[in-house]
C-alpha cells in the first residue's frame, strides 16, 4: 500500500509538472495595448506580441545573442535585438525574404519590408499564410539575411507557437468588445 501511495504522489507529482510546463508556454504570447506618443495607453488599440530568440551574424561578431520582438496588428513586425539590446537597422523601403521551416522541414518564403529599424510582412497573402503556420506549429524556424554593398547579416531565430492560437481567440475576443 505504502509503494501504490509513494507511487500516486510521484505520478500526481509529475503531472503537476508537466501543466505547469504546458502553461508557462502557452503565456509566451500575450496581448498587449499600443501606447501613444507620450507612452500612455493607446485607447482600443491592441495587439499580439511574443519574443523570440536566437542569434545573428555579421563582418563583427558570429553568432551572437539575438532576440526578437514580433508582434501581429493585421500585419506582422518584427524587432530584432542585437547583442540582445540593441535594435537592427535595415535599409528603408527595401525588401527582403524571410525563410520559415516548420517543424515537418517544410519551408516558406516570406516577402518582408524594410523599415528603418524593423521587418514588416504586409502583403495579405504572406500574413495570412504565417498566421496559418502559427496556428497549427509548435515552432517555426526563420532565417534572414541582410546584404548591402559592405556588408553581410544573418539573423536566425525560433518562433515558439505553442498558445499562439488562444492568444488569437482572446485578441479576437478584445477588439470585438471595442467595437
Amino acid at each position: 500500500l505504502t509503494i501504490k501511495i509513494r507511487f500516486m504522489k510521484k505520478l500526481f507529482f509529475i503531472l503537476i509538472s508537466i501543466i505547469v510546463a504546458i502553461n508557462i508556454n502557452a503565456q509566451n504570447w500575450t496581448i498587449k495595448q499600443m501606447k501613444d506618443k507620450f507612452g500612455d495607453n493607446a485607447s482600443g488599440c491592441y495587439y499580439m506580441n511574443t519574443i523570440a530568440k536566437g542569434s545573428f551574424s555579421n563582418s563583427a561578431t558570429i553568432k551572437d545573442n539575438l532576440i526578437v520582438s514580433f508582434s501581429y496588428l493585421g500585419s506582422f513586425r518584427l524587432e530584432l535585438l542585437e547583442y540582445g539590446s540593441n535594435l537592427a537597422t535595415f535599409e528603408n523601403g527595401e525588401f527582403g525574404v524571410l525563410d520559415v521551416k516548420d517543424q515537418d522541414g517544410e519551408v516558406y518564403h516570406i516577402l518582408v519590408k524594410q523599415k528603418n529599424n524593423y521587418l514588416e510582412i504586409e502583403e495579405k497573402k504572406y500574413v495570412d499564410g504565417l498566421l496559418a503556420l502559427l496556428h497549427v506549429s509548435t515552432n517555426l524556424k526563420c532565417y534572414y539575411e541582410e546584404k548591402t554593398e559592405y556588408a553581410k547579416s544573418t539573423y536566425n531565430f525560433t518562433i515558439n507557437c505553442i498558445g499562439f492560437a488562444k492568444c488569437a481567440q482572446r485578441y479576437i475576443d478584445v477588439l470585438r468588445k471595442k467595437e
